[in-house]
């Protein structure tokens, strides 16, 4: 259920744009090791919008740095 309204920004490339989606659902499968932190993220799959995770932390208190790590890039 959207917690705070039913838009967010989505990064088109050049600029954020509001995208506008209804109540989203993850599906865990065998990726997703039990006990393990990820990051939840929204995108945008040729105009449907998707939940989708990070890969798992590094740790409980870090996620990691550098290639096939959850390390976040803030734009």
């Amino acid at each position: 259920m959207p917690y705070r309204g039913d838009t967010y920004p989505q990064w088109d490339g050049t600029k954020f744009a509001p995208q506008t989606f209804a109540e989203l659902t993850l599906t865990l499968n065998a990726a997703h090791t039990s006990g393990s932190v990820y990051d939840v993220y929204q995108w945008l799959d040729t105009g449907t919008v998707r939940l989708v995770t990070s890969p798992a932390w590094a740790s409980a208190t870090s996620r990691g740095t550098g290639a096939a790590t959850a390390e976040v890039e803030r734009l």
